[in-house]
């Protein structure tokens, strides 16, 4: 029901909603994905909160990595 309401408010805009199926991977893998691109960008310092979404008052690295 979700994934229907999504694909109908997106298909105007030209979005395509998918599954992580859809392309090749699995669902119950979504947390390890989500953080692994967390980490990707900590890596390459870029910023990784969403100010507008969250009310952050900057966008900032988040994360540290150890070597």
């Amino acid at each position: 029901m979700l994934m229907k309401f999504l694909q109908q408010e997106m298909e105007p805009m030209g979005v395509q909603v998918l599954t992580q199926e859809d392309v090749g991977l699995n669902s119950d893998a979504k947390e390890a994905i989500a953080f692994a691109l967390l980490a990707d960008y900590t890596i390459a310092k870029r910023p990784n909160n969403l100010p507008r979404v969250t009310g952050a008052e900057r966008a900032v690295i988040m994360g540290k990595i150890s070597y």
